[in-house]
Formats: C-alpha cells, sequence, structure tokens
C-alpha cells in the first residue's frame, strides 16, 4: 500500500520542480540575467516584477544595484530614495547614497545621508568625521565646528581634529 499512494505524489511533485526550473519566475530570472551580467535585461524583469508589486524594497534596492553596475548613477539613487520609503536602509546602502550624492555634487542630500549614518551607527567615528566635513563642504561652518569640537572633545590627542578646528 506504501508504494501505490506515495507514487503519484512523487511524480506530482517532480513535475512541478521541473516546471520550476524550466520556467523560472521573473524575479528568479532577473536574478540569474545579473549574476551573468546581462543588466539591461535583468532591469526589464525587475521592472516587469515591480509592475505587478509596486511596494518592493527589496526589489527596488537590487535595481539600484543593477543600475550601479550599468553604470547609470542617477537612476540607482531614484530606486535606492523609492526603496527607503518601503525598506530601512543599512549602512552600505546608505554609504552607497552618499558615494553617489557626492560625486554627482548634491551636496545637501550628501550631508542628510551622513546624518542617517551618524544616527544608525553613533559609535563610528569615521561617519561623525565625514559628516563634519561635509558640514564644511556645505559651507555650514557652525556644525562643523561643533562636531569637530565634540570629536576633540572624545579624542584630544588627535591633532587633524585640531587642525580642522583651527582652520575653521
Amino acid at each position: 500500500m506504501g508504494i501505490k499512494v506515495w507514487w503519484p505524489l512523487l511524480f506530482v511533485g517532480a513535475i512541478i520542480l521541473t516546471c520550476v526550473m524550466i520556467f523560472p519566475s521573473d524575479l528568479r530570472l532577473a536574478d540569474l540575467l545579473g549574476d551573468a551580467g546581462r543588466y539591461d535585461e535583468a532591469i526589464e524583469n525587475y521592472r516587469k516584477v515591480l509592475a505587478k508589486e509596486p511596494g518592493r524594497g527589496d526589489i527596488r534596492m537590487q535595481l539600484g544595484q543593477l543600475y550601479l553596475l550599468n553604470d547609470e548613477p542617477e537612476k540607482a539613487l531614484a530606486e535606492y530614495e523609492a526603496a527607503s520609503e518601503y525598506v530601512e536602509l543599512d549602512a552600505v546602502q546608505l554609504s552607497q547614497m552618499l558615494q553617489i550624492y557626492s560625486s554627482l555634487g548634491y551636496r545637501a542630500k550628501a550631508v542628510s545621508v551622513l546624518e542617517k549614518l551618524v544616527k544608525l551607527a553613533p559609535e563610528e567615528q569615521q561617519y561623525r568625521v565625514r559628516l563634519a566635513d561635509a558640514y564644511e563642504w556645505n559651507s555650514d561652518t557652525d556644525k562643523a565646528i561643533a562636531l569637530y569640537d565634540e570629536l576633540l572633545g572624545a579624542d584630544t590627542q588627535n591633532l587633524d581634529y585640531l587642525n580642522k578646528l583651527i582652520a575653521l
């Protein structure tokens, strides 16, 4: 009795597994195309998925990554910004956004992203230093002075902070 009952179930399971492998979903196909370096086709497939489910922040992040790999930073930024409405961005993703904003010269947005990074990881001194530099770059010397003063209070032996503070 055992083999007569399980055989049809195994047969149906094998057919379903074969169909999944032969006819991948748009999402799986987009992942495979992206891994193969066919970015334009992968982007098109991710767009199909987003047309069906526009609130998928994870897909928007993947799409942003593909746009970066495809040398389209403005489109990558648009996807990252859209993704941030649905999911909380981590430090790596915010750092990528910061790099793009800085390279494109969007000073105010770079400062905004750095402020988020400092809130996300307040123990990371590198973000605080970059934020102070960004304040200086954005001609917001009062905030830069206050942050350098705070950094110097935490590390009194750091001459770089002192030099920056004197220069401001």
